[in-house]
């Protein structure tokens, strides 16, 4: 199917949430396309582009030096930046720019014998550094021209002592520091370097509250008011309860023989009214005693036994009643090394009724599935206590879909498996397939020749199993990204539908053959 550009070359007025896609023009230069009905927005003009919304894109120059466009062809930003983080919030666009430069005047941090050891008196670097690298990075706001954030910082990677800038191969960091924190919610709430951020009403982005930890599980926010104590707020920083909650470390219980014990955790925390929760679920109270636990086969474990060190996971369990436990028990008479078990209470500490102890807990899941992929049977634990079991070899890390998991069966083919209908949606012998979805119904595949070695990435829908994309790219990006390498020419980047698999390039947007 070919869907022609239109009118390549205008510069319509376009509205404010314009969502951008980039397009290849013949000549190798980027510009961009509405990507629904493929309008012309940008001439081709950039040597590198990326996907943008609310009427802004990050575009790049030869030199890779980047700048920020909007929807109309005027610059939002000047291609002055060496990188840029596009963040496309659900009501607006964040743009996160680095400027580098040299600090030489720090004379206090140039480097005499850098590379200079003093047990082998060597000497391989230079005996002078006076460069001193250094960044600023600004969180900005396109629409409104507003500066949200800045940090002038040391540009140095790896920082202290294992520093080597002044090599001639040392690369800057060209992606956000670890430490800036940006996240964002679909109800319009931004938190920035721990200040959140809400809609007004006039556009803007406007600070609410300050010294923010993290999201609550029910919504509300996590506010720090000193070292251990906080609160809740909710997305417009009113507090949404009076209780104050102090972090502790570890759970205290009560044994049903009266002893005192302590489950070892982090991100504990501890109302007025004495009654311990653990983050992120500040509204589901943990039981204050736990009963020791009765095996099938009459054998007893003692509540005191998960009070020490073997514990490796312990949390709420989301949608449900129940908290998970995940302990390395040893009963009573066992020779062998004890087996690492999952256990489920509610907050009047009984077990869970007809949950047997597994083994094999891999992770759990936003929606409360827990993934057990590390012992067979595999299988996924939903909050219901539902056992869906996955007649797989191997278990994919993740879920792409409410039933649907990526795996290899007993004759190592690899495919994906719907649980619900316990049957296989596709599988082959000659692919491999993501664990994690690219796009809504949407997983990746490599398909491999004989000797195994991958020959072109695609997309499958993961309900049909049906080629969306075929397998005829280097790789696909979950932004659309593709390397497309043909025998006879230079191999190319450029963007795709990851839905349709349209291709944004050339005289017209399109979709490539049906792979059979």
């Amino acid at each position: 199917m070919i869907l022609p550009l239109a009118g390549c070359g205008q510069e319509p007025t376009a509205p404010p949430d314009t969502a951008m896609m980039p397009w290849l023009g013949d000549d190798g230069r980027f510009g961009f396309v509405e990507p629904e009905s493929g309008a012309s927005l940008v001439d081709a003009r950039f040597q590198h582009a990326r996907p943008g919304a609310h009427g802004f894109a990050p575009v790049a120059t030869a030199d890779d030096r980047w700048g920020l466009i909007d929807a109309n062809g005027d610059m939002a930003l000047p291609v002055d930046y060496a990188a840029i983080e596009f963040i496309d919030t659900p009501r607006a666009a964040l743009v996160v720019t680095k400027t580098e430069y040299n600090a030489w005047w720090r004379v206090w941090e140039w480097r005499l014998w850098p590379e200079f050891n003093i047990l082998s008196t060597s000497h391989n670097g230079p005996t002078l550094t006076t460069r001193v690298p250094r960044a600023v990075w600004r969180v900005y706001d396109p629409a409104t021209g507003e500066t949200l954030y800045e940090s002038d910082r040391a540009d140095d990677k790896k920082g202290g002592a294992d520093s080597r800038y002044w090599r001639k191969d040392w690369p800057p960091e060209r992606h956000r520091p670890c430490d800036l924190w940006i996240d964002h919610w679909p109800d319009g709430a931004v938190v920035i370097d721990n200040t959140l951020y809400a809609d007004s009403g006039t556009g803007r982005f406007s600070a609410v509250a300050h010294d923010i930890r993290d999201r609550l599980a029910g919504g509300d926010f996590l506010q720090r008011i000193d070292d251990k104590r906080h609160r809740r707020i909710d997305a417009h920083g009113q507090a949404t309860d009076a209780p104050v909650y102090t972090e502790r470390y570890g759970v205290p219980f009560e044994t049903e023989d009266g002893e005192s014990i302590t489950v070892p955790r982090s991100n504990v925390f501890e109302d007025e009214a004495g009654r311990f929760y653990l983050f992120p679920d500040l509204s589901h109270p943990l039981p204050t005693t736990l009963a020791d636990y009765r095996f099938a086969d009459g054998t007893r474990l003692a509540a005191r036994d998960f009070a020490g060190t073997n514990v490796a996971a312990f949390m709420p369990m989301p949608n449900s009643p129940w908290f998970a436990l995940v302990s390395r028990v040893t009963r009573t008479g066992q020779i062998e090394p004890g087996k690492t078990l999952t256990f489920l209470f509610d907050d009047n500490g009984r077990w869970a009724p007809g949950w047997t102890p597994r083994e094999g807990f891999y992770c759990m899941l936003a929606d409360g599935r827990m993934l057990f992929r590390y012992n067979e049977p595999y299988g996924v634990l939903a909050p219901d206590l539902t056992f869906e079991p996955l007649p797989m070899a191997a278990m994919g890390r993740g879920a792409l879909g409410p039933h649907r998991y990526a795996g290899t069966d007993r004759d190592g083919r690899k495919g994906v498996y719907d649980s619900e209908n316990r049957r296989w949606v596709f599988r082959a012998a000659n692919i491999a397939i993501d664990s994690l979805p690219l796009a809504p119904g949407r997983v990746g595949y490599r398909a491999k020749n004989s000797e195994g070695k991958s020959v072109g990435a695609g997309l499958r829908d993961s309900e049909t199993g049906y080629v969306a994309v075929p397998s005829i790219y280097g790789y696909i990006k979950d932004d659309g990204r593709v390397l497309f390498d043909p025998d006879d020419d230079e191999p190319m980047h450029f963007y795709i539908d990851l839905q349709s698999g349209r291709e944004y390039r050339g005289g017209a947007a399109q979709r490539p053959a049906d792979e059979s």
